[in-house]
């Protein structure tokens, strides 16, 4: 049996982290708190944010070029105790978190840490007592950190090291000036957007395409930053507000937000979770109730009880993130599955086929087994659901627009069909699985994260749905049942990754992201 997980795409489960100009730093979604400044005294404001390059930590950076890091987030130095010409405005990370740059409204640029080369600033280009046509705002490194781009409020570009310049707003009238930039994180990543103050967005390249902005909107407070979704081959982009407003557009899941709720200091950034490579994707528990293994993204694989150690994929430089498990029949093999359709067979389980790349729409999210051990189904955030071995297809989603990605799939106890569940807590039933309620209403109250798995129950009349937050919401025959409370670090922080039902499905455990697992009904603690 395995558990329903929500979707990893190519780094984790999507998430992010908000700076405050006093130094708080608001999570949402799968993003974790690691710290932040709040209530101390500050030499100078926060100006900048960013995660480290594994998602293990994140920076936050003063206008007078302090460095502050938080989690694994290493340290490489900082402007703090210099004389700065212009205060510090903007951050970006070197890849593999060897380093990073600051940047000051000058357009001088100060490089720290090994895999962070300077590769020249605005200084060092102009005429002696040449002025900057407008400050600079801003700072991105090039898909391969061998360069970066500083762009100027009136969306001027200037390009460094193997940075391409792909156009800019410089000379263009702007309603409001430009406040921020990102890379493209689709397709080759040639490409790059601005957004100016009122939410206007201005994209190049031919991987940043325009998705929509705010700039015919009348909003509550200015635009401060833009970040692009990391988390899925489609692109898309988030908005920040002053207010911690957040605009998704594209593939950018929408998570939360702080608009209209209290903040003691405008935010003044943004920035994606790139969740770390052991964080636990999938749970498959062994046919006698006796045992489970745990597996993460990063494809190592943790036995308990009497479920068996046969390997597991943690030292191969995968393609993409493990996200889904099953056990065979007999309790001595199991499947692990990626993100791109790659199938990873241990013990004695069968390769009976995987999703290739070209039939596959979205990323696989999960696996599940049949009764006998000789099939599974393979499913994506599409909805798409594809059949192997002596599993039977009983229809899909792929072919309908959905409100949310497809997060968790359940089978009936007598495999004669499935449940398909969205983020949003919408189900969509094939086969003799029949409809009994959906989490929609209590999935989109303003504090709930999304619905991440669910379960029948063994009449297969009912089941359960849970949220991030490690909330059951029971339909049809199935109940509440006694177990622990989840506790308030994880389920403030949404880390509840899944749901697997007992083999007998009368109870149930679940399990979050760094490794806790909780038992419910008649599953053994």
């Amino acid at each position: 049996m395995a558990a329903q997980v929500r979707p990893h795409y190519f780094g984790g489960y999507p998430g992010y982290w908000m700076f405050g100009k006093d130094g708080r730093v608001y999570p949402e979604g799968g993003a974790i708190s690691y710290g932040d400044l709040g209530g101390k005294t500050l030499n100078a404001p926060i100006v900048a944010g960013s995660s480290d390059a594994f998602g293990d930590g994140y920076y936050e950076v003063g206008a007078d070029g302090g460095v502050f890091t938080f989690g694994g987030a290493p340290y490489f130095g900082s402007t703090g105790g210099l004389k700065l010409n212009s205060p510090i405005v903007g951050m970006t990370v070197a890849a593999d978190d060897g380093g990073y740059w600051l940047v000051a409204a000058d357009g001088g640029v100060f490089a720290f840490g090994p895999e962070a080369g300077f590769y020249g600033s605005v200084p060092g280009i102009l005429k002696p007592g040449q002025p900057l046509n407008s400050p600079i705002v801003g700072v991105e490194s090039s898909p391969d950190g061998l360069g970066y781009w500083l762009v100027a409020a009136d969306g001027g570009i200037f390009s460094f090291g193997d940075a391409p310049f792909l156009g800019s707003t410089g000379g263009t009238h702007l309603n409001k000036p430009i406040v921020g930039m990102v890379e493209s994180e689709s397709g080759n990543g040639i490409g790059y957007y601005l957004v100016a103050a009122d939410g206007g967005v201005f994209s190049f390249g031919v991987d940043a395409p325009f998705l929509g902005s705010t700039g015919s909107l009348k909003l509550d407070s200015p635009i401060v930053g833009i970040a692009t979704n990391p988390f899925s081959p489609q692109p898309g982009y988030w908005l920040v507000a002053a207010d911690g407003g957040i605009f998704a557009f594209g593939s950018a899941p929408f998570l939360g937000s702080w608009g209209g709720k209290p903040i003691a200091a405008p935010m003044v950034a943004m920035t994606p979770v790139f969740p770390p490579f052991d964080e636990v994707s999938a749970m498959a528990v062994t046919s006698n109730d006796q045992g489970y293994i745990l597996t993460g993204i990063g494809g190592d694989v943790a036995p308990s009880g009497n479920a068996p150690s046969l390997g597991d994929e943690s030292n191969v430089n995968l393609a993409d993130p493990v996200v889904g498990a099953a056990m065979t029949a007999d309790d001595k093999g199991y499947w692990l599955v990626g993100a791109g359709g790659e199938l990873y067979t241990f013990g004695d389980a069968v390769n009976y086929g995987t999703i290739s790349a070209a039939d596959l729409d979205g990323s696989v999210v999960g696996i599940i087994a049949t009764s006998d051990g000789k099939g599974y189904w393979e499913f994506t955030d599409e909805g798409q659901v594809a059949p192997f071995g002596d599993a039977v297809f009983y229809g899909d989603t792929s072919n309908d627009a959905l409100n949310e990605p497809v997060y968790a799939m359940a089978v009936l106890p007598n495999g004669k069909g499935y449940d398909l569940l969205a983020a949003d807590g919408g189900l969509f039933a094939f086969g003799a699985a029949n409809f009994y309620g959906n989490a929609v209403t209590d999935i989109n109250d303003a504090d709930t994260d999304p619905a991440v798995g669910m379960a029948w129950d063994a009449a297969g009349t009912g089941y359960w749905i849970v949220d991030a937050d490690g909330r059951v919401f029971p339909f049809g025959t199935a109940t509440a049942l006694a177990g622990p409370t989840i506790p308030p670090d994880i389920a403030g922080a949404g880390a509840v990754a899944g749901i697997v039902a007992t083999p007998d499905h009368g109870g149930y455990w679940l399990f979050d992201t760094v490794g806790d697992v909780y038992a419910y009904g008649d599953a053994e603690d």
